[in-house]
């Protein structure tokens, strides 16, 4: 390591204000760029005796320079030091124990263990460290790690931690609010051709103490990991009768087409036809499925694509029957859509036409064809998406469902689907309505609020950024749920 790194640290230190620093930024680039290569030997070095360090990416263990001062009173804008953190189960912002380089003039340092670890963490570390005291005890009473390291440093409680007896034997250990040990070293150690030597030397010395608390904390995360899984599923389990929709529509198409978990045989057919479609374009085959059960479901005859998800789209809606529907699919590109006309070439019993040009331009013509088709999917990019959908309004109808994909895939997706979507459309009555009627009203409130749209919490009708938006209303033998 060249000694210029403490060179520049030290005159950091005696200038630190912008001014300074970006006069020496090409200095500093320069000497990072050589610290983050010096770190990347140095995991090598020690991926040598703990194998789970091997391929950690370098920059990812280096600390930036630049200071956070919102609550610091000191307002100085730069580190005087640079540091890494390396450890098996990630870089610099891992919860577990590791290796830390400390490179300051006058103080370079080496350390490892577990720094301000969580209030729950820390309560397990204390609990574990207590039930395994003696194995604790013999890695830092070691002569040789006592040698390098010497013992934990860092705050501590004045008196024992609640829950723990105040004669047990080595307490003062169980008094830590951090975990570490720290090797003050020279600028000579590091500065010496052999550094790498013998830093990886000491830290073979922290790898049973890494060793013994990252097995607390990885038990630590692996219950909080079942929590995450378990309760979901107690809640699915012991709620599943109404899921918390006021709606018999609503809880029909949860039960009947999201949660719905049978086979089909029409599945073979979409997984074929998955393994040969574009990577690039084709649907993801979680929401071909998803797709097909709708269609089984709703059983819609005249179906219109705007962008075809490599032809999985109109395959997945158009499976469920052999004959008597039409689709009409959607592709700007050429090229895409001679790839979709050969994909689906003999593997559908219904026609599919494949129309190539504009949207702006053929979806007018498609939905003047049809009149009111049964189901119309836009698959668009979200800037086009206000545009497409003025094109279907005077076309929509109480039977026409309207799925939209993507509506998350960005914040401009986000706030197209908040701007026209979120506003529920009005309660319909069973008269034919007036032309020119709008089909979309101001944002509801409670008063207005159709009861098959309410659902707990404001949820919106949508399962993996797949989102339906559907004007069906289907009550036959239904009733309202609790």
């Amino acid at each position: 390591m060249t000694p210029e790194v403490f060179d520049f640290l030290r005159e950091l230190r005696a200038n630190n204000n912008r001014e300074w620093f970006q006069d020496n930024k090409k200095r500093y680039d320069a000497l990072r760029a050589d610290f983050i290569n010096d770190v990347g030997l140095l995991i090598n070095h020690i991926a040598t005796f703990d194998p789970e360090i091997a391929g950690l990416d370098a920059r990812s263990c280096v600390y930036r320079i630049y200071r956070d001062l919102r609550f610091s009173p000191d307002k100085t804008p730069y580190k005087t030091y640079f540091s890494a953190y390396m450890t098996g189960f990630g870089g610099r912002s891992s919860a577990y124990g590791g290796y830390y380089i400390h490179l300051e003039p006058d103080a370079p340092q080496l350390a490892g263990g577990v720094w301000c670890p969580t209030s729950p963490m820390l309560k397990q570390l204390r609990r574990d460290i207590c039930d395994n005291m003696d194995e604790l005890t013999a890695i830092i009473d070691a002569p040789a790690f006592r040698r390098t390291f010497g013992s934990f440093t860092g705050e501590q409680l004045t008196r024992m931690p609640q829950g723990f007896p105040a004669d047990t034997p080595r307490g003062e250990l169980l008094r830590f609010k951090s975990y570490v040990v720290t090797s003050v070293k020279l600028e000579s150690y590091f500065t010496a051709p052999d550094w790498l030597d013998r830093a990886t030397e000491d830290f073979r010395l922290l790898q049973p103490l890494n060793r013994f608390l990252n097995y607390t904390i990885g038990e630590f995360f692996g219950k909080r990991a079942m929590r995450r899984l378990i309760v979901p599923l107690y809640r699915r389990l012991f709620s599943r009768k109404g899921y918390g929709v006021h709606s018999p529509f609503v809880f029909d198409l949860i039960t009947n087409v999201l949660e719905e978990s049978r086979g089909y045989y029409a599945y073979t057919r979409l997984h074929a036809a998955h393994a040969l479609a574009d990577p690039h374009d084709r649907l993801p085959l979680r929401d071909a499925r998803w797709l097909f059960r709708l269609a089984n479901r709703f059983h819609p005859r005249r179906l219109i694509t705007v962008g075809s998800g490599g032809g999985l789209t109109p395959l997945s809606l158009t499976a469920y029957v052999s004959s008597g529907l039409h689709a009409i699919a959607l592709e700007e590109s050429p090229t895409t859509a001679d790839t979709v006309r050969t994909l689906l070439h003999n593997r559908t019993m219904s026609p599919i036409e494949v129309r190539c040009g504009t949207y702006e331009t053929e979806l007018p013509n498609a939905l003047t064809e049809y009149g009111r088709p049964d189901c119309i999917v836009l698959d668009v990019p979200p800037d086009r998406l206000a545009s497409l959908f003025d094109c279907c309004a005077e076309h929509l109808s109480e039977q026409t469902m309207l799925l939209i994909r993507g509506i998350h895939a960005t914040p401009l997706a986000r706030s197209t689907w908040q701007a026209l979507f979120c506003a529920h459309p009005r309660p319909r009555s069973a008269s034919t309505p007036t032309p020119g009627h709008s089909l979309l009203s101001p944002r509801p409130t409670a008063a207005n609020l159709p009861a098959y749209c309410r659902l707990r919490k404001g949820e919106c009708l949508c399962k993996k950024c797949l989102v339906l938006y559907l004007r069906r209303i289907s009550k036959e033998g239904k009733r309202p749920l609790r």
